[in-house]
Protein backbone atom coordinates (compact mmCIF):
# COMPACT_ATOMS: atom_id res chain seq x y z
CA UNK A 1 0.00 0.00 0.00
CA UNK A 2 1.36 3.38 -1.03
CA UNK A 3 -0.48 6.64 -0.34
CA UNK A 4 0.61 9.87 -2.00
CA UNK A 5 -1.12 12.59 0.01
CA UNK A 6 -1.98 10.89 3.30
CA UNK A 7 -4.03 13.79 4.62
CA UNK A 8 -7.63 13.54 5.83
CA UNK A 9 -9.15 11.59 2.91
CA UNK A 10 -6.00 9.76 1.77
CA UNK A 11 -5.15 8.78 5.33
CA UNK A 12 -8.60 7.43 6.15
CA UNK A 13 -9.20 5.59 2.87
CA UNK A 14 -5.61 4.29 2.81
CA UNK A 15 -5.85 3.00 6.38
CA UNK A 16 -9.15 1.23 5.74
CA UNK A 17 -7.91 -0.36 2.50
CA UNK A 18 -4.72 -1.53 4.22
CA UNK A 19 -6.75 -2.99 7.12
CA UNK A 20 -8.83 -4.91 4.59
CA UNK A 21 -5.70 -6.27 2.86
CA UNK A 22 -5.92 -4.27 -0.37
CA UNK A 23 -2.65 -3.57 -2.16
CA UNK A 24 -2.95 -0.44 -4.32
CA UNK A 25 -1.34 2.94 -4.86
CA UNK A 26 -3.57 5.85 -3.82
CA UNK A 27 -3.14 9.31 -5.29
CA UNK A 28 -4.83 11.65 -2.82
CA UNK A 29 -2.81 14.83 -3.25
CA UNK A 30 -3.59 18.04 -5.13
CA UNK A 31 -3.79 17.55 -8.89
CA UNK A 32 -0.79 19.77 -9.62
CA UNK A 33 1.41 17.14 -7.87
CA UNK A 34 0.06 14.17 -9.83
CA UNK A 35 2.60 14.01 -12.67
CA UNK A 36 5.61 14.21 -10.32
CA UNK A 37 4.17 11.46 -8.10
CA UNK A 38 3.45 9.23 -11.11
CA UNK A 39 6.95 9.77 -12.49
CA UNK A 40 8.49 8.85 -9.12
CA UNK A 41 6.28 5.76 -8.88
CA UNK A 42 7.04 4.69 -12.47
CA UNK A 43 10.77 5.02 -11.79
CA UNK A 44 10.53 2.56 -8.88
CA UNK A 45 8.26 -0.06 -10.46
CA UNK A 46 9.82 -2.70 -12.67
CA UNK A 47 6.51 -3.83 -14.16
CA UNK A 48 3.74 -1.17 -14.30
CA UNK A 49 1.06 -3.79 -15.06
CA UNK A 50 1.42 -5.12 -11.50
CA UNK A 51 0.27 -1.85 -9.91
CA UNK A 52 -3.33 -0.72 -9.42
CA UNK A 53 -3.41 3.10 -9.26
CA UNK A 54 -6.43 4.68 -7.57
CA UNK A 55 -7.09 8.44 -7.92
CA UNK A 56 -8.95 10.09 -5.02
CA UNK A 57 -8.55 13.59 -6.44
CA UNK A 58 -10.50 16.54 -7.70
CA UNK A 59 -10.13 17.28 -11.37
CA UNK A 60 -10.60 15.33 -14.58
CA UNK A 61 -7.04 14.85 -15.85
CA UNK A 62 -5.52 12.72 -13.07
CA UNK A 63 -6.75 9.37 -14.36
CA UNK A 64 -5.51 10.19 -17.88
CA UNK A 65 -2.08 11.06 -16.51
CA UNK A 66 -1.99 7.76 -14.60
CA UNK A 67 -3.07 5.81 -17.70
CA UNK A 68 -0.04 7.16 -19.59
CA UNK A 69 2.16 5.17 -17.21
CA UNK A 70 0.00 2.38 -15.74
CA UNK A 71 -2.70 0.19 -17.34
CA UNK A 72 -4.75 -0.52 -14.19
CA UNK A 73 -6.31 2.83 -13.10
CA UNK A 74 -9.41 3.61 -11.04
CA UNK A 75 -11.07 6.89 -10.15
CA UNK A 76 -12.95 7.30 -6.88
CA UNK A 77 -15.27 10.04 -5.78
CA UNK A 78 -15.10 10.12 -1.98
CA UNK A 79 -17.87 11.24 0.33
CA UNK A 80 -16.34 11.06 3.79
CA UNK A 81 -16.29 13.82 6.41
CA UNK A 82 -12.75 13.73 7.79
CA UNK A 83 -10.21 16.01 9.43
CA UNK A 84 -6.43 16.04 9.27
CA UNK A 85 -5.51 16.84 12.88
CA UNK A 86 -1.71 16.63 12.60
CA UNK A 87 0.80 14.62 10.55
CA UNK A 88 -0.17 10.96 10.89
CA UNK A 89 -3.46 11.65 12.70
CA UNK A 90 -6.82 11.86 10.94
CA UNK A 91 -10.37 11.69 12.23
CA UNK A 92 -13.53 10.27 10.65
CA UNK A 93 -16.77 11.80 11.90
CA UNK A 94 -19.76 9.66 10.86
CA UNK A 95 -20.60 6.29 12.37
CA UNK A 96 -21.45 3.51 11.79
CA UNK A 97 -20.91 4.22 8.07
CA UNK A 98 -17.63 6.10 7.63
CA UNK A 99 -18.05 7.03 4.01
CA UNK A 100 -19.24 6.32 0.49
CA UNK A 101 -16.91 5.64 -2.44
CA UNK A 102 -18.06 5.86 -6.07
CA UNK A 103 -15.52 3.74 -7.92
CA UNK A 104 -14.96 3.83 -11.67
CA UNK A 105 -12.51 1.94 -13.92
CA UNK A 106 -10.45 3.99 -16.35
CA UNK A 107 -10.87 3.44 -19.23
CA UNK A 108 -14.41 2.19 -18.82
CA UNK A 109 -14.91 -1.57 -19.12
CA UNK A 110 -16.31 -4.45 -17.14
CA UNK A 111 -13.43 -5.24 -14.87
CA UNK A 112 -12.36 -6.52 -11.52
CA UNK A 113 -12.04 -4.35 -8.46
CA UNK A 114 -8.62 -3.46 -7.10
CA UNK A 115 -8.78 -6.13 -4.43
CA UNK A 116 -6.13 -8.44 -3.08
CA UNK A 117 -2.59 -8.06 -4.31
CA UNK A 118 -1.82 -5.45 -6.94
CA UNK A 119 -2.31 -6.67 -10.46
CA UNK A 120 -4.28 -9.73 -9.39
CA UNK A 121 -7.97 -9.89 -10.19
CA UNK A 122 -10.33 -9.50 -7.31
CA UNK A 123 -14.07 -9.94 -7.02
CA UNK A 124 -15.84 -8.91 -10.22
CA UNK A 125 -17.73 -5.62 -9.97
CA UNK A 126 -20.67 -5.55 -12.39
CA UNK A 127 -21.74 -2.38 -14.11
CA UNK A 128 -23.77 -0.18 -11.81
CA UNK A 129 -25.34 3.24 -12.04
CA UNK A 130 -22.36 5.52 -12.55
CA UNK A 131 -22.31 8.90 -10.85
CA UNK A 132 -20.01 11.87 -10.59
CA UNK A 133 -17.26 12.18 -13.22
CA UNK A 134 -17.48 8.54 -14.38
CA UNK A 135 -20.78 8.86 -16.18
CA UNK A 136 -19.60 6.57 -18.99
CA UNK A 137 -17.56 4.11 -16.93
CA UNK A 138 -18.19 0.96 -15.02
CA UNK A 139 -18.77 2.10 -11.48
CA UNK A 140 -19.74 0.72 -8.12
CA UNK A 141 -20.78 2.45 -4.94
CA UNK A 142 -19.30 1.22 -1.73
CA UNK A 143 -20.12 2.08 1.87
CA UNK A 144 -17.71 1.09 4.58
CA UNK A 145 -17.55 1.05 8.32
CA UNK A 146 -14.72 0.53 10.75
CA UNK A 147 -15.61 -2.99 11.81
CA UNK A 148 -16.75 -4.87 8.73
CA UNK A 149 -14.89 -3.17 5.89
CA UNK A 150 -16.38 -2.34 2.50
CA UNK A 151 -20.04 -3.15 1.97
CA UNK A 152 -21.22 -2.93 -1.63
CA UNK A 153 -24.61 -1.53 -2.50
Amino acid sequence: MVVYGAGAVGGVVGARLAQAGHDVVLLAMKSNDTVAALEALAATVAEPATIAVVCLQNGVANERAALRRFPDVYGISVMCPTAHLKPGVVQVFPTPIEGVLDIGRCPPRRSTAPTGRAGRPGRAWPAARARSRWTTSTARSCCWDGSTGCRHR
